[in-house]
């Protein structure tokens, strides 16, 4: 499996808001502001899921991934952030922002757009509207956060990691597949921690609508 870079990652998160989330109504009936006749269903779509380039990590890692709770990472298309569900994405739970990009090696990697942090939904007596271009109500230290620590935990947890490894691999690993993998997680975690432990504040985390980020937070 090719090695993965978190820095186009980390480079784009850095460019954009984070923001306190609010609990996301799952009955409410879901009305599309006018935002003139060019915007059309399509266009919306592009906006929702066209790669721009990011990679988070491989979506199998992903996907393989557990909360804290032990349901899975990508839950509910991660609205447990405040990140909103797209229906016609091409695969389960990848929520609106979020990308799906085929690699030169035939594995698929997770990425993020624009979208995940510009696209805005309230709702009102229970009707939910949605301001495609809207500064989102996301959560994204948490999410940074969490993904950390789900990362760290397989690494630290023989158990976990073996789990982990099955679902990815997609059947019970030898011990020379868990060996090759864990050194791949390893090399991503190392950059990515980094950041996270060193950039993300924890006396004043990122507000609403914001991200903040001091000199004296690295």
């Amino acid at each position: 499996m090719k090695k993965n870079k978190v820095f186009p990652f980390v480079t784009r998160s850095l460019l954009v808001s984070a923001s306190l989330v609010l609990p996301l109504s799952t009955s409410a009936a879901l009305v599309m502001t006018n935002q003139g006749t060019d915007w059309t269903d399509a266009t919306r779509q592009t906006y929702y899921s066209q790669d721009q380039g990011s990679r988070i990590m491989p979506l199998k890692w992903m996907q393989a991934l557990k909360q804290a709770n032990g349901k899975p990472f990508m839950a509910r298309s991660l609205s447990r952030y405040g990140y909103l569900p797209n229906p016609k994405s091409k695969v389960a739970n990848v929520p609106v922002g979020f990308t799906v990009a085929a690699e030169k090696n035939g594995e698929q990697s997770i990425g993020m757009t624009c979208s995940a942090c510009h696209t805005r939904q309230i709702d009102v007596s229970g009707t939910s509207y949605r301001i495609d271009g809207g500064p989102a109500l996301s959560d994204m230290q948490g999410f940074m956060a969490d993904l950390d620590h789900a990362v760290n935990t397989i690494l630290n947890d023989t158990t976990a990691f073996t789990e982990f490894a099955t679902s990815v691999l997609g059947h019970t690993p030898t011990q020379l597949e868990q060996d090759v993998l864990r050194t791949e997680v390893n090399d991503w975690f190392l950059p990515y921690h980094t950041l996270v432990d060193r950039a993300l504040p924890t006396q004043s985390p990122w507000g609403v609508g914001r991200f903040r980020c001091r000199l004296d937070d690295f």
